[in-house]
């Protein structure tokens, strides 16, 4: 790769829109000098597809849901079936977008694959990713509207019900996917939402499977987590995957209450390739399982603001621990100090969510002993 390629290569990561004239113009060169280093640029896979999509080498990838959340929390005691005093707040929001941002805010390099809409959210959205130091030459643009997520809180914080307005993911197709293949099956690790259609995480799956990329899943809700029968049925590699205690139910089958039926679950989840499980407990903390071993990890105190993003971060805590070679029970406690941090404001990424201010709570529970987390 030749200097000037590189000077191209660092603008178009600052701004992967920019036109062959724009680049000639801040270089101080001819566009069709420009043009023809964007060609070798292509032949060389650092640019792929139409469009500038540049190849995240190193990076994790996450592809999912990226979206405005509007939080109406009330003031006092929900009273269904009519208006409730409260107030709300409108953030950037959506699980893939969330992870992501946390990601880069653990210092791990972060593309975001997603689609948003050619409007205001679109924007803000795109604005505020890029801020966070995500790459987005990723994700596309639709003519759609920007997917939202309206999630109707009670005074204490905790959600009440949640409506989700999303159609353009559906343009996450397998044939979209596959034309990015080169960069996803280049990356650390790919991290994906079940936002994603069915066939679109069949196809992203086949991917990573093929490169032996992992493959980390956050089932997103009880009606999406369904969409992952096809993959475990064809017993496609999950490195991780993330769901609660009712969608651990609907992928392994019957009630997931006890330890007992928590170990069940997960064994049935690991026949099918799963390596690692977590099945976050609510306010109970998370129980975690690999091949050989598992545990129940208990949860960090934590004064609730807003419980919107807390399992977000806490999968991505433990993504930042296994990449960093910790077991998957320290991941687990990565994740839970993480979901303490993020519900203890009522911002959905926390302002404070860094290393350093996970590795502090850790070392306090470490000073107190894990004797609350009992080996299941």
């Amino acid at each position: 790769m030749t200097e000037r390629e590189r000077q191209i290569l660092a603008l178009l990561r600052g701004d992967p829109t920019l036109s062959a004239a724009a680049i000639a113009r801040r270089l101080k060169t001819s566009a069709a000098a420009v043009t023809v280093h964007l060609s070798n640029l292509r032949q060389q896979g650092e640019i792929i597809g139409r469009g500038y999509v540049l190849k995240p080498a190193g990076q994790v990838v996450v592809i999912g849901g990226a979206n405005m959340d509007f939080k109406c929390r009330a003031k006092a005691p929900m009273v269904l079936r009519t208006s409730n005093p409260g107030h709300m707040t409108a953030t950037v929001g959506g699980v893939a977008c969330n992870i992501a941002r946390n990601l880069a805010r653990l210092g791990v390099p972060t593309a975001l694959f997603s689609v948003v809409g050619q409007d205001e959210f679109g924007e803000r959205i795109l604005r505020e990713a890029r801020a966070a130091g995500l790459d987005v030459s990723m994700t596309l643009m639709s003519a759609k509207p920007t997917g939202t997520y309206v999630a109707l809180l009670d005074r204490d914080g905790d959600l009440t019900a949640a409506i989700s307005a999303m159609e353009l993911m559906e343009e996450l197709t397998p044939q979209r996917i596959s034309a990015r293949g080169a960069a996803l099956t280049q990356a650390r690790m790919v991290v994906a939402d079940c936002n994603l259609e069915q066939a679109a995480l069949l196809r992203l799956a086949e991917l990573c499977a093929g490169a032996k990329v992992p493959l980390a899943i956050d089932t997103v809700s009880t009606r999406k987590a369904e969409r992952l029968r096809p993959l475990l049925k064809a017993r496609l590699p999950i490195h991780l995957l993330a769901l609660n205690r009712d969608e651990a139910a609907i992928l392994a089958g019957g009630k997931v209450r006890s330890d007992a039926d928590l170990n069940r679950a997960a064994r049935v989840l690991h026949q099918v390739n799963v390596t690692h499980v977590l099945i976050g407990l609510s306010d109970r903390g998370t129980y975690a399982s690999s091949i050989d071993v598992a545990a129940r990890v208990a949860p960090f105190p934590a004064t609730v603001a807003d419980v919107t993003g807390g399992g977000d971060a806490a999968l991505a805590g433990a993504i930042h621990a296994l990449l960093n070679q910790q077991t998957l029970v320290e991941a687990a406690r990565w994740g839970q100090a993480a979901a303490a941090l993020t519900v203890s404001v009522a911002e959905t990424v926390s302002p404070a969510f860094s290393p350093s201010a996970l590795q502090t709570m850790l070392k306090r529970r470490a000073r107190r002993t894990n004797r609350k987390d009992q080996a299941a």
